[in-house]
């Protein structure tokens, strides 16, 4: 993977309803520099998977948190950015939500 493109290619949709309200977004972990160190750690450096979720994944960023006080913050789960912060339920359409459509059998 080219990981120049990743802040242009995953990024787009929210910078555009970011910037809609007149803010700017801060990403530092897409920090190329930052992404290329951590692209030559070892895989057992960065998670575990028999600690479980919250506490095996991204195991750098969570003791991070911890060093920094942000606790709390370090046990969360990873959720995408739009259920993370709610956006996705701010839709009110009036169709079938993704899901529910009813599909006749031929």
């Amino acid at each position: 993977m080219d990981i120049t493109r990743l802040p242009t290619r995953n990024l787009s949709r929210d910078d555009r309803l970011i910037s809609s309200h007149a803010r700017d977004a801060r990403y530092p972990y897409l920090d190329l520099n930052f992404v290329s160190y951590l692209s030559n750690l070892p895989i057992w450096v960065k998670c575990n998977p028999s600690y479980g979720e919250g506490v095996g994944d991204k195991m750098i960023l969570r003791m991070a948190t911890k060093q920094l006080g942000l606790v709390e913050t370090g046990k969360r789960a990873k959720r995408a950015m739009q259920f993370g912060t709610r956006s996705s339920k701010m839709s009110v359409s009036k169709g079938p939500r993704a899901g529910e459509r009813k599909v006749a059998l031929a």
